[in-house]
């Protein structure tokens, strides 16, 4: 199954079998715009080479597995375009979920009115949402870290 590694602004290590995709979204000043961007440019590719949607997971997820993946794949059908999980806090977690390629018009839609929001975007496609703990997936599979703190925090070994 093709494997894709969404970069934008920094240099990424790619693993052995994998596509680098740069992101070729970026707002009026030349800044990328987040996950959307890294979402659309995927999506894009993934239609280019005939797919018919992806699988995302953040990169910055520690404690991510494959049983995110796995189990989320059992919720996907022809008539859904997404599907995410929601967690206990009642987030939807829109980097840990499965887009389809009929996503596109609405994600180039709000990409060119500068509302760089999948929240908003969701709203104008099928999706389903999922509840994380009714399908048995603890919390902190959810957990994203976005700074070298955060990171010895949770490992207990901070500052």
């Amino acid at each position: 199954m093709p494997c894709y590694l969404s970069a934008a602004a920094y240099d990424q290590e790619v693993p052995d079998g994998w596509t680098a995709v740069k992101d070729s979204v970026t707002d009026s000043e030349g800044k990328f715009i987040g996950p959307m961007g890294g979402i659309y440019s995927c999506l894009k590719k993934a239609n280019e080479d005939g797919l018919d949607g992806l699988f995302f997971a953040p990169c910055d997820a520690p404690f991510y597995t494959s049983e995110v993946t796995l189990k989320l794949r059992g919720y996907i059908d022809p008539e859904t375009d997404a599907v995410l999980w929601k967690t206990a806090d009642g987030r939807l977690q829109t980097t840990f979920g499965w887009y389809s390629v009929r996503c596109l018009p609405a994600l180039e839609e709000d990409i060119a009115n500068a509302g760089y929001k999948i929240l908003r975007t969701i709203e104008k496609v099928r999706y389903r949402i999922i509840d994380a703990a009714e399908a048995d997936l603890e919390e902190k599979l959810f957990m994203n870290i976005n700074n070298m703190e955060e990171l010895l925090s949770i490992s207990g070994r901070a500052r």
